[in-house]
Order: C-alpha cells, then structure tokens, then sequence
C-alpha cells in the first residue's frame, strides 16, 4: 500500500492532463484526428494531431484556440456583437449563441448537420452588417475563393474584425489531387489582402506569453499555432486619424497581440500604421 501523501496528488494530475473550455471536463487524452486525411500530402502548420478532439463533447482543437482567443484578447462579450459564423463547430456554434449580447447568423458551403447553406461568393446581407466574422476551415472547399473573401469583406462592418482560418501548408506533395486547397502562408495572405483585409496572424506563446503554455497543452494546442484574424482597412476617422478595431488593437494603444511594437516609425504615422508596418517587419521573412 502507497503511504506516500503525494500519490493522490499526482494520481489526479496524470488523470487530468487535458482539459476542455466548452464541457470543463478533465481527462487523460483527447481524440486523435484519423490517419485518413484530407491533407496526408501536406505538413500543416496548426496540425493536433494527437490533441484533437475533446472525448466528452467533441469540440475540435480549432474551437479550443478561438475561445480562448475571443474570452482573453477580443471585447466580443460587452456590447451588442452581430456575428457571423460560416463552419461546421457546433461546440463553438452553440456557446456564440448562448451569449445574450450576441446576434447569431450560421451557416456552411453545404447543408451539411442541418446547417443552413450560404454561397460565399453571393452572400444575401447587405453591406457591413456584421460586427464579427469566423470562417473557419470553409474558403479552401470554395471554388472562387477571392470572390468569398471579397463579399465576407463587404459584409464585415468598417471597423470590425474577424477569424479567417484555413490549412496553411509549411510543406506540401505538389502531386496533392485533393479538391480541397490547401494554402502557402504567403499565398493565402496576399488573397485576404487583395481583398482589402489587413492580416495580423497571432502566434498563441507570443501572444499569451509562456507563463501560458501549461494552458496552451491542456487544451490540447501547441506553442506554434497559428490564427489568422483580419481587420477591415476603411476604419480612419473624420479628424484623419486612425481607431482600434475592437477586440485586436486596444484603445490605449498597445499592440497587437503577439506582435512586438515599434516606435521607430515616423511621427506623424497614426498608431494603427505603426502597428501594421511592425506587424510587416515581424512577418517579411515568412512572407517571402
């Protein structure tokens, strides 16, 4: 018999390594993601493999990383957010939808689990009607893909943000025969920027800091992981100086999250110039 009073101790924190925001339970280990993948021929850059999906609710690791994102660095819970969701995460889905400060429009490229079926490329809102956009893991499925970026621009409100996220590849088969794309980081972000976004990717370690990182594996998600968030470009004010998009850049002009800021920029540059350029400087050489 173990005498030793530390053994229910570390008993319980073997038993419960992992955890999930959206159930709150504990546990051993997640779901892995099945060898039978869409993306076989490709090294992801946010690829949990092992860490994937939570046993008791099944919410994915990419819900896990935008709620902690959206619960820690983003304003979307004060104030009335209207918010679009295009993506099958019904975990994610269902808490948005909780939130009595939020209006809620859903939906996917199919009708797929009963979702409503959008065409990214016409979309029925009109013109910046949304506070908020999450597309997630949807533009690689869509044919046109910069005519999608270009309308959730066009329906994204002037000074409001959003989650664009798709497989980005650090390396990829040239031979891939799949129907569904997967993206060069350069490549993906020249599109969103083409289509009038500003790009601002956060890294989660830098972004969170590594006092962090213990929270970052217990929700099954790594050091690297990559989210893209975007920000509409027209948000200069009347006096002809810039604002903050909410929930990405703060008020009292701190910087991005995950991205060091500058002050060797000219003067007369705005603080949301400044912020970009920084962001450029710390990007370039992946970009190139």
């Amino acid at each position: 018999m173990d005498n030793n009073p530390n053994t229910e101790h570390k008993t319980e924190e073997i038993t419960t390594a992992f955890e999930c925001q959206f159930c709150e339970n504990k546990f051993q280990q997640f779901i892995p993601w099945s060898d039978k993948s869409e993306y076989s021929d490709a090294t992801l850059e946010v690829w949990n493999k092992n860490t994937a999906i939570c046993p008791h609710c099944f919410s994915m690791d990419r819900e896990r990383m935008y709620r902690l994102y959206i619960e820690e660095k983003t304003d979307l819970k004060k104030g009335l957010n209207r918010i679009l969701h295009i993506g099958l995460e019904p975990s994610l889905r269902n808490w948005l939808k909780d939130m009595s400060n939020v209006e809620y429009s859903g939906g996917y490229v199919t009708s797929e689990s009963g979702s409503r079926k959008l065409d990214l490329t016409n979309l029925d809102y009109p013109d910046e009607t949304f506070d908020v956009i999450i597309c997630s893991h949807v533009l690689e499925r869509v044919p046109d893909d910069e005519k999608a970026m270009k309308e959730l621009h066009r329906v994204l409100r002037n000074d409001g943000w959003a989650i664009m996220q798709a497989p980005i590849a650090l390396h990829a088969n040239n031979s891939n025969k799949s129907t569904v794309k997967i993206y060069r980081r350069k490549d993906f972000v020249k599109k969103l920027e083409k289509s009038g976004f500003t790009v601002v990717p956060i890294n989660l370690v830098q972004t969170f800091g590594d006092s962090r990182l213990l929270d970052i594996f217990r929700y099954g998600l790594s050091a690297n992981d990559i989210l893209y968030t975007v920000i509409k470009n027209n948000i200069a004010n009347k006096s002809g100086g810039t604002k903050s998009a909410p929930g990405i850049y703060s008020t009292a002009g701190k910087p991005a999250p995950g991205i060091n800021s500058t002050t060797s920029e000219p003067a007369k540059l705005g603080f949301f110039q400044k912020t970009m350029l920084s962001i450029r400087k710390a990007w370039q050489k992946l970009w190139e």
